[in-house]
């Protein structure tokens, strides 16, 4: 039972840790800020860690022959040490939700910027203007395309 409880806490202060990152970086990314590599990499440094901690639970589990750490726990004897342990797998689950619904936020945030990004390029390098505005662009289009296409 004990190995099951450091595992747990090792997730719980984990996944605590990721989030407030991860927290961070959406804020970091909302704002359209340049600040976001040093971030990344404290991510990845606690999503390695995390992976360990995935790791050894999977090797416990199947050193004990069980499905999952829920399943182990509910066939345990009822004490101050399940007890402890079922908090913190409900703790666990919590905090992996919310960060679930956090990483889903920031991949929502980077797909955007980056089709921002790909338009401003576009537009850059393959519109033309119309007489309306001066000449014709020096860069040649491969289709005609205006400067405030939505299709672009």
């Amino acid at each position: 039972m004990d190995d099951v409880i450091g595992l747990l806490r090792e997730r719980v202060v984990l996944c605590g840790q990721i989030l407030k990152l991860f927290t961070e970086l959406v804020g970091l990314l909302e704002k359209n800020s340049s600040e976001t590599v040093g971030l990344v990499r404290k991510i990845e440094a606690i999503q390695k860690e995390l992976s360990k901690n995935a790791d050894r639970s999977h090797d416990f589990l199947l050193r004990v022959n069980a499905k999952s750490l829920g399943d182990f726990l509910d066939v345990q004897e009822s004490g101050i040490k399940r007890d402890v342990a079922g908090r913190l797998l409900s703790q666990a689950e919590k905090l992996q939700r919310q960060l679930k619904a956090k990483t889903e936020t920031a991949a929502r945030l980077t797909a955007m910027g980056t089709k921002f990004v790909g338009f401003t390029l576009n537009a850059m390098t393959q519109t033309q203007t119309g007489n309306t505005y001066g000449s014709n662009a020096d860069t040649p289009g491969q289709a005609k395309k205006h400067i405030f296409d939505a299709n672009i």
